[in-house]
């Protein structure tokens, strides 16, 4: 509400759904900026949910869901019309090398994608999350193919390391009726979703895991270069629109459940039938795959990575590394099965959550070091 009160914003009625519908008119620096500010559904949004609004320019942009059940305010302000794969500022003129230059062989283990190191640009223009464009220069690392399923998170459970997932979200302010509500998409201790991807575990069991196997979590510069390579896509698999042959977000299966079993109205990102109304099992849409062969990194579940949740800096980095280890907000990547538009689970989105929230569209991967 504090950057509502500084953009000076009034409200008008623009669409109708379940619970309270409005939307922002603010004027920042002259622009007339339009979007969305909240489609409810029983009066509380999904967290890590996210919904179209429209900026003054005619491009689209996202408003993400909060763990207090309400969406932030659209990502307009500052807007810049960029040209369809948001490259850094010199990515677009700066031919590639003739010939690519020899990677070394890595050593990586054997669920995990061997990833080379070098620059890319890092962020997006058209997120303010995602700014400013920054160089990043990164060494070798190995990333895990899919998300970490709960077949193998119980594997750390039984081995006394880990403690055992929640089959039941939390976060700050969560009202009894919803936690029964969004219990039932958590995935641990359910028959036969022992191919789904964990959920419903905070940020520190996340790390004890990935601790356990001789890894971590992946910094958010990582992710992002795993997920997208160093040619400026927006999303995993290249520039194209997503569709419901490439990932698991909200398409028509799952507006569908949301009618049958939350009485709520969703929008659905694409128009196709992804196959799966929550989370599906980890791989299944290998035309989603990212240009090193990573998979899921658009869809299914958020992913936690190691870094607290902070504004960027313009400054070039080499291989960044987060400095805390508390309970601040952390940086979540790549969107979920909750997900309504396609700005959602770009590879350059970013959005923060208290490490201690277990969230059922929230999970995780492991990355480590590189041995040659």
């Amino acid at each position: 509400m504090k950057d509502r009160a500084n953009l000076g914003i009034g409200f008008r009625l623009v669409r109708r759904c379940p619970g309270l519908a409005v939307a922002i008119v603010a004027l920042f620096s002259g622009t007339v900026m339009v979007g969305v500010a909240g489609c409810s559904r029983a009066n509380k949004c999904v967290p890590g949910a996210s919904v179209e609004c429209s900026c003054p320019n005619g491009r689209r942009s996202a408003q993400v869901c909060s763990v207090a059940g309400t969406f932030l305010p659209c990502q307009c302000v500052g807007l810049a019309t960029l040209p369809p794969a948001n490259r850094g500022p010199e990515a677009a003129t700066t031919p590639p090398p003739p010939h690519p230059t020899p990677q070394p062989v890595l050593n990586c283990p054997e669920n995990q994608v061997s990833i080379p190191g070098g620059t890319f640009w890092m962020g997006d223009q058209d997120l303010d999350r995602a700014k400013p464009v920054r160089k990043v220069t990164l060494s070798p690392y190995c990333m895990d193919k899919t998300e970490v399923t709960v077949a193998a998170y119980r594997v750390c459970v039984q081995a006394g390391a880990c403690p055992p997932a929640s089959a039941t979200v939390d976060w700050k302010g969560i009202k009894p009726e919803d936690k029964t509500k969004w219990n039932q998409f958590c995935t641990w201790g359910r028959r036969g979703y022992e191919k789904h991807p964990i959920n419903c575990v905070d940020w520190t069991q996340a790390t004890t895991y990935c601790e356990w196997l001789g890894g971590r979590l992946p910094t958010e510069a990582e992710w992002e270069h795993a997920a997208r390579g160093s040619d400026g896509r927006n999303y995993p698999w290249g520039n194209e629109p997503p569709d419901a042959t490439r990932l698991n977000a909200c398409g028509s299966e799952c507006t569908a459940m949301a009618q049958q079993r939350l009485d709520a109205s969703w929008t659905a990102m694409y128009a196709g039938n992804d196959g799966w109304p929550a989370t599906a099992p980890v791989g299944r849409y290998p035309k989603g795959a990212s240009p090193f062969g990573v998979l899921d990194m658009a869809g299914n579940v958020w992913e936690w990575t190691a870094d607290v949740f902070s504004d960027y800096s313009a400054e070039p980095a080499t291989s960044p590394q987060p400095t805390r280890r508390d309970d601040s907000p952390r940086v979540t990547r790549g969107g979920g099965w909750t997900s309504e538009v396609a700005l959602a689970v770009r590879a350059t989105n970013r959005f923060g959550f208290v490490s201690g929230n277990r969230i059922n569209s929230l999970g995780f991967r492991c990355a480590s070091d590189a041995k040659r």
